[in-house]
């Protein structure tokens, strides 16, 4: 491991050191596989697996690491994305952090402590210049002082999903929330950011991951959310993501960064071995299809209307995908024609869910 993919622990404001040990921690997010918690002014997130997760979030664990290490040998020219760094990983028989921890963690039925617990950088929110514009903009009228108010609104990270527009037409929604916020590809345009740069960075990163981490990418998470504090980490300072104004935003208070989190339910490509992945090729590009297809629409997709943004922003996407992975393939001259491969098995699934009149991105096991 690099050691560019490690950290000291010894910030109180990162680990649970603090001045205050007796500060509650809050849930800013959970699912079937983990609860997330934090504690105010730290800049560390705790996830604690649910009950028969504990293999997924050690999974979690070490393909984190392993796309740290090959963002920090590969992602030279990856300055405006984000991972965030590894801390800890806390074992259920940590009887001394159980004791201090457990008792300010809010108790939950459905996540029995102690658990395994992985603690990594907390992915600071998006100001309140952009909450406070999306509330304005996307928030039904008569629910926007109260979202406005709203502590959970505070932890906002947007999705961004280059591959979904919204239905034209449709109402806002009655069940609006700025934790997690689905920003699609129309209401990013609408605001004026710029998706042609979000592409670029998301192909470098997915192309990182397939020949750098050789892992498939599936279910992992790409995220518009702050600049990282400057002593949670020693990884050299993020360019901002756009400096201009950003239309109905106006000018930002800080910089926003895109971030890549959540890798539980990647998987490594069997083996780490070239000739391996060369005798198997059939098979390691149907897993990558899969990974990128059954994820959430944070990718441009392909056959998408002529002259559209959306198939310019596809052929951003695989243009930077395929001229990062040659970059990082140059010295595993057996596998170098694998990414244009996967990026035509992409294609082809595309075309062929359109043929059957699926639709664009259809979801075969989520959707």
């Amino acid at each position: 491991m690099s050691s560019s993919a490690t950290i000291v622990l010894n910030n109180a404001n990162m680990v649970g050191d603090s001045k205050d040990p007796e500060t509650p921690y809050h849930k800013i997010g959970f699912g079937q596989c983990g609860l997330v918690c934090t504690q105010p002014n730290r800049h560390s997130v705790v996830k604690i697996a649910g009950p028969y997760f504990h293999d997924g979030l050690a999974e979690d664990h070490l393909c984190h690491l392993r796309l740290l290490d090959a963002l920090s040998y590969h992602g030279d020219s990856m300055s405006t994305c984000r991972i965030p760094s590894v801390l800890t990983y806390i074992d259920k028989a940590d009887n001394d952090w159980w004791a201090t921890n457990q008792p300010l963690l809010p108790p939950d039925p459905k996540f029995p402590f102690p658990s395994m617990a992985l603690i990594t950088e907390r992915i600071p929110p998006l100001p309140n210049t952009i909450r406070h514009a999306l509330i304005e903009r996307y928030c039904p009228r008569n629910l926007q002082e109260k979202a406005m108010t709203l502590l959970a609104n505070k932890d906002c990270l947007a999705r961004i999903y280059l591959g979904r527009r919204h239905r034209p037409g449709a109402p806002l929604p009655p069940n609006f929330t700025l934790r997690n916020f689905n920003f699609c590809l129309d209401q990013m345009i609408e605001c004026g950011l710029p998706v042609e740069e979000y592409a670029k960075t998301m192909g470098q990163c997915l192309a990182i991951m397939h020949w750098g981490a050789r892992m498939d990418g599936y279910d992992v998470e790409f995220v518009l959310g702050g600049e990282r504090q400057p002593e949670a980490t020693r990884q050299p300072e993020a360019s901002p993501m756009a400096s201009q104004s950003l239309g109905v935003f106006g000018q930002l208070e800080h910089r926003v960064c895109m971030w890549v989190l959540d890798f539980n339910l990647c998987n490594r490509l069997v083996k780490d071995d070239d000739a391996f992945l060369l005798e198997n090729e059939e098979a390691v590009i149907a897993q990558l299809v899969l990974g990128f297809f059954e994820n959430d629409p944070y990718y441009p997709l392909p056959m998408m209307e002529e002259g559209s943004v959306d198939e310019k922003l596809w052929s951003v996407f695989r243009g930077e995908y395929e001229q990062k992975a040659a970059v990082i393939l140059r010295e595993s001259s057996c596998l170098q024609h694998l990414p244009s491969k996967f990026m035509d098995a992409c294609v082809q699934r595309e075309q062929q869910s359109l043929q059957q009149g699926l639709g664009h991105g259809h979801r075969q096991y989520k959707g």
